[in-house]
């Protein structure tokens, strides 16, 4: 869901580049280049960058365990800020 979120926030341009699965694959598994907003270029609060960039973990034990649990987060993060 949060590669969906950020494709929406790039106007429907895709977040990972890659000419076949192969190549996606490896972009995908770098944790050095995780598609978070800024990452875009999209200025985004501190808070909302951190729900992104741990939506996007590399490992799945590192990101939110549901769906719930990151829009939960996300809300937090946009009317904190």
């Amino acid at each position: 869901m949060a590669l969906i979120l950020i494709e929406v926030l790039r106007s429907g341009t895709p977040t990972l580049d890659g000419e076949d699965f192969v190549q996606m694959a490896l972009v995908s598994r770098d944790p050095s280049k995780r598609p978070t907003p800024r990452s875009f270029g999209i200025e985004v609060p501190d808070a909302v960058e951190r729900v992104f960039y741990k939506a996007l973990a590399v490992s799945p034990v590192d990101r939110y365990a549901s769906m719930g649990q990151l829009w939960a987060a996300l809300m937090s993060a946009i009317f904190r800020a």
